[in-house]
């Protein structure tokens, strides 16, 4: 299983080189720990990636229950 995890990594990587990095520092952390640690380390990863412009219309669109319109990548 972590073979294909390598694998889709590296596809990744040709796309964005962020993402490959991400993913293959992940997979590094997840190996020497627990499941629940694993999960805490990518949300931390993906809190701290989030942009605050995106943050900010998630939570907007919640309070006012209306679609986000994020801004494009």
């Amino acid at each position: 299983m972590q073979e294909a995890f390598l694998v889709l990594a590296r596809r990744n990587c040709f796309q964005v080189s962020t993402c490959c990095y991400r993913n293959e520092g992940q997979l590094l952390k997840s190996r020497d720990t627990s499941v629940d640690q694993g999960l805490d380390y990518v949300a931390s990863w993906n809190a701290g990636i989030l942009m605050s412009s995106d943050l900010k219309e998630a939570v907007a669109t919640h309070l006012k229950k209306r679609k986000p319109i994020f801004a494009k990548l």
